[in-house]
């Protein structure tokens, strides 16, 4: 009777050295995984910061070039200097005549 709870005691105590090893596997595994995520969103916020300085420095540039073309976006100021006509104010008009 002794000798068999001897080797149901061992039994457990090997269940439980085993149980806790790969407690311990795991727990490192989730560490090695969040740390890996947490390295990935840094990244992926310092990529977000120089893009949206990118774009503000771009609309900086974008009001500086319609300031200095007079308020008129580059683009209808090509379309209106490449054609003789233009659009103006829900109107087709011929250039030079009107405000422009």
């Amino acid at each position: 009777m002794f000798a068999s709870f001897a080797i149901l005691q061992a039994r457990q105590t090997r269940l439980l050295a085993i149980a806790l090893t790969a407690g311990l596997v795991l727990s490192l595994a989730s560490i090695l995984y969040l740390l890996r995520l947490g390295e990935e969103a840094q990244r992926r916020y310092q990529e977000l910061a120089r893009s949206r300085g990118e774009l503000e420095a771009l609309s900086a540039q974008l009001v500086d070039a319609q300031e200095q073309s007079g308020g008129r976006s580059p683009v209808n100021f090509m379309m209106r200097s490449a054609s003789p006509w233009g659009f103006v104010g829900g109107g087709w008009k011929i250039s030079g005549v009107g405000p422009f």
